[in-house]
């Protein structure tokens, strides 16, 4: 019967006949255990319980597997023994290299004694596909919610690289020492962006990006050998991976722990189940982990000659320990650590635990390699490169930050974030690691963060702490020299302005380095925030058609929010005018703060009204309460107030973001015309034009790109303004903003760029026995434009009921700012109520176009017969 059991299951071998495959060796098993084979049966059992139901038997049938199987190992162990040797490799070669390998250790080390461990038995079955091996608590934050702001998350990988990627070139490009590219280095589509520090930041951003390619080439062509992480001394490693019980029947394992290899001045491993003396009792505990650290089961260090125990000397690395037990059929992830406590090379090489506390288990990971594409052959044969995931170089001790982000005050313990929501909140920075950190860098996507720095000294300084042109980029304020010592915490405060449309992903990335070094870490963090809405805020700007120089600007403000709002004041941030309320809009009140109800709606009138620009010196801040009746509000510099810190910010995202977006734009369109090295269009010499023209606005090489002056240059001050609406809801404060308002257009704009006004009596009285009446108007017009020179015709059209007397019709020039002034008088022959605006201008447009415009304006004169 056992030489027909071996003939069939030779047969069988490798066929597509698997449970009867799996019969014949239970059966062969059986045989083979009667016979007291006991090596030989031991095989089998192993492979037995390492298939999908013991081999699709019964639950009683996988029992008696396990029972004999365990039996096997606890009363005959020298068989057991040679059947473990049977199991380790199926190749001879291989296996007897183990065998001396082990032959060497016990002959060598006095005291050693081998002891019985299984290996490649699939019980449990452990996925290696699922091995995933990196820093404890490294890269990224505990996945917990903020109370207030949102849930952490892990984030998308292409942002974070390229997060990462900008916060390279931000720091290189602000570098004392460096030096911009010249014309000749950059690309074309680069030349179009006339804002030096945005071109130094993307050139960086090219280079960047261009290396990271060219790695990555060379890794996937086989050029550069892969090289295994590099980990720091006394940092645990997480090493997790799937493990699944395939039989019905419940197993359980202990002392689940790695199996590593550690090579420094000497060699300290766990493998091959070799004891010398009894395992130490020592534990180890590390600021960076919860967990609690102990010596590998049979883990030695060598010497010159043979091998001493972990009792007599302290380990290289320290392991945890952990217990499970797997239902039917049941799976689990198991996290496993492990601490270098030298610096070497480390290599975890599998996972070891202990059968029903009977019998240890050993399983080697088989980690595969990147597909080589070096070479036709290694494509044709998928040949793969070494596995590097579970390698590493141990290096100098490091530092390791966790961030939290922590509510401070009544503004930060909302239940909900709502738009334009400022909250303050405190990140808290501790350093977990061996070494001190210094240089700490906070990179966001969102221009959300203003953090709490001196105030500033002028107008070209800095706002909140940023490094460069994205506005994105802080440097984090530390004390002590800008160093982190280990074991220390710091609380750094912030406020936080949420905006934006439904759910946000804000990310945020920090850099550090160890102190003394350049070598850097990074820290994640992401928030998924859910913003609802607050207010919808509008504004409207038009011509004053009774005073000359003035305009009026029109806010209108509705409630979408769930509770009732509270509205604070309305500011003008501007060089050139300021804002006074219009009177007699508001009913008599005592509160300071106005409530606006849900859906309810709220329109203010306010005029915006020039200011003598050689008066003064700085950008001011011009604050109305909506409570205010009368008074032109509230002036103080721009430097001394704090809203202008996030319009600041945002403006310089906004730059950057516009900029990258026009240059991917014009590098796709050359990659997709092939034309780089061919003349320009002169649509394409025109776009670029009006970029160059579009970023020189703002441009301003002395001044920083988040300042007040690059804000509100004083080539664009009589253009623009911006607005901010300040209001309150349960507690929280917030500001909505309104920027880049038009006012006068540049050298054009949308409608008629000639404003007209007029100056006439609104009552006349006369005797018409005398004959007709004489009406004086004094007609302004007024080139909106503030460089270009308009051409134009003036003409009145002749009403049926009344005549003009004066010059009615003639053509001119104003130059940018201008204004003309026109006499005329209206010749009216009996009382009434009369609309003596019958102005027509037509503009000559630059190529030769002329555009009519009427005014849809009435200037009443009411004429009472006396």
């Amino acid at each position: 019967a056992f030489r027909c059991f071996t003939s069939a299951l030779y047969i069988y071998h490798d066929g597509q006949w698997d449970e009867l495959h799996n019969h014949l060796r239970s059966a062969l098993a059986a045989q083979l255990y009667s016979l007291g084979r006991m090596a030989a049966s031991v095989d089998l059992y192993a492979k037995l319980v390492g298939t999908t139901g013991g081999g699709r038997v019964s639950v009683k049938s996988q029992q008696k597997f396990v029972n004999h199987l365990l039996e096997i190992v606890r009363d005959h162990t020298k068989k057991a023994l040679v059947g473990a040797d049977r199991m380790a490799h199926p190749s001879g070669s291989l296996r007897q290299q183990r065998f001396h390998r082990i032959e060497q250790v016990i002959r060598e080390t006095v005291g050693a004694v081998r002891v019985l461990e299984l290996p490649n038995m699939d019980l449990p079955y452990i996925d290696d596909s699922t091995v995933k091996c990196v820093v404890e608590s490294g890269t990224a934050v505990n996945r917990t919610k903020v109370p207030g702001l949102g849930h952490c998350k892990a984030g998308e990988e292409g942002i974070w690289d390229e997060l990462a990627c900008q916060t390279l070139a931000e720091l290189k490009a602000t570098d004392e020492k460096y030096v911009h590219p010249s014309e000749e280095d950059m690309p074309s589509a680069l030349l179009n962006i006339s804002d030096t520090s945005i071109q130094a930041v993307m050139s960086e951003i090219i280079k960047e990006k261009t290396n990271q390619n060219l790695i990555a080439r060379a890794k996937r062509a086989g050029s550069i050998k892969p090289q295994s992480a590099t980990r720091a001394r006394m940092e645990p490693v997480c090493v997790s991976f799937t493990v699944t019980n395939p039989l019905s029947v419940k197993v359980e394992m202990k002392d689940i722990q790695v199996v590593a290899r550690m090579k420094a001045e000497r060699v300290c491993t766990n493998e091959d189940a070799i004891a010398i003396g009894p395992t130490p009792n020592r534990t180890w505990t590390f600021a960076s982990s919860t967990a609690t650290f102990t010596v590998p089961d049979f883990c030695r260090i060598s010497r010159q000659i043979g091998w001493q125990s972990a009792q007599d000397i302290d380990p290289y690395f320290v392991v945890t320990k952990k217990s499970l037990a797997l239902e039917s059929r049941g799976s689990s992830t198991v996290d496993l650590a492990i601490c270098p406590l030298v610096k070497g090379d480390l290599e975890i090489i599998g996972v070891r635990c202990k059968l029903f506390d009977s019998v240890w288990m050993y399983h080697p990971f088989k980690i595969q390699g990147a597909l080589l594409q070096n070479s036709q052959e290694n494509r044709a044969n998928r040949t793969r490169a070494e596995s590097m995931l579970l390698k590493a170089k141990v290096d100098v001790d490091m530092p390791r930050l966790t961030a939290t982000v922590l509510a401070s005050g009544v503004s930060s313990g909302s239940a909900k974030c709502i738009q334009g929501q400022i909250s303050e909140w405190t990140l808290r920075l501790s350093n977990i690691g061996t070494a001190p950190a210094s240089n700490v860098t906070l990179k966001t996507n969102l221009p959300w963060v203003n953090f709490e720095s001196n105030p500033r000294k002028s107008e070209m300084s800095r706002t909140s702490s940023c490094v460069g042109a994205t506005g994105t980029l802080y440097s984090l304020t530390i004390a002590e020299k800008g160093v982190i010592q280990p074991g220390e915490e710091i609380n750094i405060p912030l406020s936080l302005r949420t905006f934006g449309a439904s759910q946000q992903d804000f990310y945020m990335l920090y850099r550090y380095e160890l102190y003394g070094t350049k070598k850097e870490r990074w820290l994640r963090q992401m928030l998924d925030v859910a913003i609802y809405p607050s207010l919808r805020v509008s504004a409207s700007l038009i011509p004053s058609y009774w005073a000359k120089e003035e305009h009026i600007l029109s806010v209108e403000l509705t409630n979408v929010e769930d509770n009732n709002m509270l509205l604070d004041k309305v500011s003008l941030a501007s060089r050139e005018y300021r804002l006074e309320p219009i009177g007699g809009q508001m009913l008599e009140d005592n509160s300071d703060l106005i409530p606006l109800q849900q859906q309810e709606r709220v329109t203010m009138h306010y005029r915006l009204v020039p200011t003598d620009s050689r008066n003064v010196k700085n950008c001011v801040m011009t604050e109305c309460k909506f409570t205010e009746r009368n008074g032109g509000g509230s002036r103080k510099e721009c430097l001394a107030s704090p809203q202008i810190n996030f319009l600041c910010l945002e403006a310089a995202h906004s730059r950057f973001q516009g900029s990258l977006k026009r240059f991917h734009a014009e590098m796709a369109r050359v990659e997709g015309s092939g034309d780089d090295d061919q003349p320009r269009h002169v649509s394409q010499i025109r776009r670029a034009k009006n970029n160059l023209d579009e970023d020189a606005e703002t441009q301003n090489s002395a001044a920083h790109p988040t300042s007040i002056a690059r804000l509100f240059p004083k080539s664009t001050s009589k253009t623009k303004i911006d607005m901010v609406c300040s209001w309150k809801s349960l507690h929280t404060p917030g500001q909505h903003h309104i920027t880049g308002i038009s006012v006068r257009p540049k050298t054009k704009g949308k409608g008629c760029p000639i404003t007209i006004t007029c100056k006439h009596p609104a009552n006349v009285s006369h005797n018409f026995a005398n004959g007709p009446v004489h009406v004086p108007l004094e007609i302004t017009v007024r080139n909106r434009l503030v460089e270009s020179r308009i051409v134009f015709e003036f003409a009145v059209d002749r009403p049926k009921t009344f005549e003009f007397m004066g010059v009615e019709r003639f053509k001119s020039e104003l130059d940018g700012g201008d204004k003309m002034t026109i006499p005329l008088k209206a010749v009216i022959p009996v009382a009434g109520t009369y609309n003596v605006q019958k102005v027509r201008l037509t503009i000559t447009k630059a190529e030769g176009k002329t555009v009519p415009y009427l005014f849809p304006l009435q200037w009443m004169v009411r004429v009472n017969e006396e």
